[in-house]
């Protein structure tokens, strides 16, 4: 059985302190085109972004990036490394185990199929990591992950970010200042909550009933917080974070 978990009292207003949880999980309460850029798998062409950017050849598996402006990068069927820098871009990795970076700008990050690292970087972004067990790294702004299906890794960064692991057994990492995240679906599968780049353990860890409702459950850490939709603090167990 694993060790038990106790809320740690709490007068602030809107917020009900409860007291957590054996190892059962039983507890009592108180349209105007930007630059594309398309990889061909066969033969290798010619990569053109939008203003400023410079011509790269495209081959299955091959790394591409963009330019200052807002560009589409879409991958090949084999492993690709695609960099959007600057600007509001879309990148898509298609198949393959891909790397997605989105450097500055309110970017969107589509994985597809593979073991997939999508980096957001700076801006407000959006990752979809789609199917295989996938890296998802939002970075600074308020970001949205996905995960999809696979036993995905999910990092929201800086910003107050919103988080979905999907299907499959997903960790959510929270490590230094994060500020306030929501996770949407803890839960749907053996999905776990790492604090251990925190340094903070069980006894100092603040659990309370949430949400208009009582419906939510918030994880207090200093100033930053992790809000679980839907999940009753009654619901968690000890297991179900690392420390």
């Amino acid at each position: 059985m694993p060790p038990s978990i106790r809320a740690l009292p709490d007068d602030s207003p809107g917020h009900a302190p409860v007291g957590l949880l054996d190892g059962d999980g039983i507890g009592d309460a108180s349209s105007a085109d930007p630059g594309i850029a398309e990889a061909q798998p066969d033969p290798p062409s010619v990569l053109q972004g939008s203003a400023g950017m410079q011509p790269h050849e495209a081959g299955a598996g091959r790394s591409r990036q963009g330019s200052a402006g807002p560009d589409t990068l879409i991958g090949t069927a084999g492993p690709d490394h695609l960099s959007g820098l600057a600007g509001d871009d879309l990148i898509r990795g298609l198949q393959g185990h891909d790397s997605l970076s989105g450097g500055s700008g309110a970017d969107r990050l589509e994985g597809g199929a593979g073991r997939d690292r999508l980096d957001g970087g700076k801006g407000a972004d959006t990752l979809l990591g789609g199917a295989g067990a996938d890296v998802l790294l939002g970075g600074a702004g308020q970001d949205t992950l996905w995960g999809g299906a696979g036993r995905d890794r999910l990092e929201g960064g800086r910003g107050n970010d919103r988080l979905s692991g999907g299907e499959g057994a997903d960790t959510f990492v929270f490590a230094g200042r994060f500020g306030r995240d929501t996770i949407v679906d803890f839960g749907r599968g053996a999905d776990v909550i790492d604090l251990s780049g925190r340094n903070i353990d069980l006894p100092n860890l603040s659990i309370e009933r949430s949400g208009p409702d009582g419906a939510d459950t918030l994880i207090r850490l200093g100033d930053d917080s992790i809000l679980l939709r839907g999940v009753d603090p009654s619901e968690l167990r000890a297991d179900m974070f690392l420390f």
